[in-house]
């Protein structure tokens, strides 16, 4: 038995579905990607795709049907579809437990944006960031909760993250 979701760690920012598609842009970003929304049918076996260009496709329980088309066009959007989203530092910081990092599958996301989170690609690049972060913390004597998100994605920058 595998679990794709479990608990989600509550963080002082919440990844949500459509804001991730539609690539808002943060100041402090600690995460680009590109894999799209992929939400797996509990009760069917089947899995939907949202990708960032629009394009959607649902295949419902062992190949019994599909259905595709464009979720930009069916929402009204216009303009050229985002080419990445990104993720700020506040995903990883909570308030209740201080210099814990939330940075795994208990990410605070809605389960769209989770679909595309979830995935080793995005994940590494989190853990990446509460590293970073830690050692920051250690290097300046602050706290998770104290340490600026900017600081934080200029350093990974520094490094070669493509943030």
């Amino acid at each position: 038995l595998g679990l794709r979701e479990t608990v989600h760690f509550v963080t002082r920012f919440r990844a949500e579905e459509m804001p991730l598609l539609t690539g808002v842009r943060y100041d402090a970003p600690i995460l680009n990607g590109t894999y799209p929304v992929d939400i797996h049918h509990h009760e069917d076996g089947g899995i939907s795709f949202k990708h960032l260009d629009g394009r959607r496709h649902t295949t419902w329980g062992k190949n019994t049907r599909h259905e595709s088309g464009n979720w930009r066009e069916e929402m009204g959007l216009t303009g050229d579809p985002a080419k990445y989203y990104q993720l700020p530092f506040d995903l990883l910081v909570g308030e209740e437990y201080k210099n814990f990092i939330a940075a795994g599958r208990m990410v605070n996301a809605d389960p769209g944006a989770y679909g595309a989170i979830r995935v080793m690609v995005n994940l590494n690049q989190l853990g990446e960031a509460a590293g970073t972060a830690a050692a920051l913390c250690l290097e300046r004597g602050e706290s998770l909760q104290t340490i600026d998100g900017k600081l934080v994605s200029e350093t990974l920058r520094k490094g070669g993250s493509a943030v």
